[in-house]
């Protein structure tokens, strides 16, 4: 499960923090909550997007794609 913008860092999804262009936190952390209970239902693999780290932990594409 890719996070795209749900949050831009781990300590974000550990925390539940929202940033302040977000314009609903309550409904962003609302879709924290609805994310981390599909991931824990289906045991998925969660990759924070913006995080250098997680991407480059992912298999790579084909070279045909890039």
């Amino acid at each position: 499960m890719i996070s795209g913008d749900i949050c831009h860092t781990h300590a974000n999804w550990q925390h539940r923090q929202v940033p302040p262009f977000n314009t609903d936190r309550e409904e962003s952390v609302r879709s924290m909550e609805r994310l981390a209970a599909l991931i824990d239902a289906t045991r998925a693999r969660f990759v924070v997007q913006h995080e250098p780290d997680d991407l480059a932990a992912l298999p790579r594409f084909p070279a045909f794609l890039d």
